[in-house]
């Protein structure tokens, strides 16, 4: 039975990996970003990844309680994303714009709960298989969709899948596909999207 990898994502921005290109010089302008990551039951997440435009110099991993600290960020804008892979290999991220004026300590940063696919039912028919697809429920508030993508290798995500289908309901969790009895197997990951938020300090 092959394992189908859960991946949920919130709004990715703009990337930038090892360094913020307009990084200021001035000491004045640089500022301490902290808080805490807690799971969906509130529990602290520990080994979370905690980065900023995701530049290697603002990347940290979250301790035993859960807390985290990234010093020298920028004044303006950003993206703060949260990663986490359970051990079952379900993977959240979430994504929060950031405004920083000054030194920054966050509230409670929940994750989503994790949501996996079952091991899907095939019936065969004369010239197709019919593949019943079901999932877990999104217990977030901020809830905003499911998009299911299919691909033909395990490399997948939603630029190199195709979306074959979007539910905006969070009861809505079950599709049924059909596929040649010819097509070779294909990888099917749910990804599941929140509303973005913007964090306002001052």
């Amino acid at each position: 039975m092959k394992h189908l990898m859960l991946m949920t994502l919130v709004t990715i921005l703009s990337t930038y990996f090892f360094s913020c290109g307009n990084e200021p010089t001035d000491p004045n302008d640089l500022f301490e970003v902290k808080g805490n990551v807690t799971d969906h039951n509130g529990n602290a997440v520990s080994m979370a990844k905690v980065s900023i435009d995701q530049a290697f110099n603002w990347t940290e991993y979250t301790s035993e309680d859960g807390t985290y600290k990234i010093n020298d960020v920028s004044k303006g804008t950003h993206d703060l994303e949260v990663e986490y892979k359970y051990d079952d290999t379900s993977y959240v991220v979430r994504n929060e714009q950031l405004n920083v004026n000054s030194d920054v300590a966050l509230a409670e940063l929940r994750l989503p709960n994790p949501v996996n696919l079952e091991t899907p039912t095939i019936k065969q028919q004369l010239t197709l298989n019919q593949i019943q697809l079901c999932w877990s429920v999104s217990v977030a508030e901020d809830f905003r969709e499911y998009k299911l993508y299919k691909h033909n290798t395990s490399g997948l995500d939603e630029s190199t899948g195709t979306l074959i289908h979007v539910a905006t309901l969070p009861g809505d969790t079950s599709f049924t596909d059909f596929l040649p009895h010819s097509t070779t197997v294909s990888h099917l990951n749910i990804w599941h999207s929140l509303d973005n938020k913007i964090r306002e300090t001052s």
